[in-house]
């Protein structure tokens, strides 16, 4: 059950949306995709992350490249959140 409005904790401000490139490929478009919901979920939730320069670009390639887990991925979500 989600907490009502009035008990929900304020999130800080929305982040800004990532510009997609007009002609960019799917994948790229795939990971972009994935990094928004991540953010954006998180933020839905009451979460603010901070991931520090590069580390969503990394997840993304371990994912990709199958080095990291969906276990490994949320743990890494989470060490992100302030």
């Amino acid at each position: 059950m989600l907490p009502s409005p009035a008990t929900r904790p304020v999130s800080p401000a929305r982040p800004p949306p990532i510009p997609i490139r007009p002609g960019a490929p799917l994948p790229y478009r795939n990971s972009l995709f994935a990094s928004q919901v991540t953010a954006a979920y998180m933020h839905a939730s009451g979460e603010a992350i901070d991931p520090h320069c590069g580390a969503m670009v990394e997840l993304v390639r371990d994912i990709q490249e199958s080095k990291a887990t969906v276990y490994q991925a949320a743990d890494r979500i989470r060490a992100w959140r302030l």
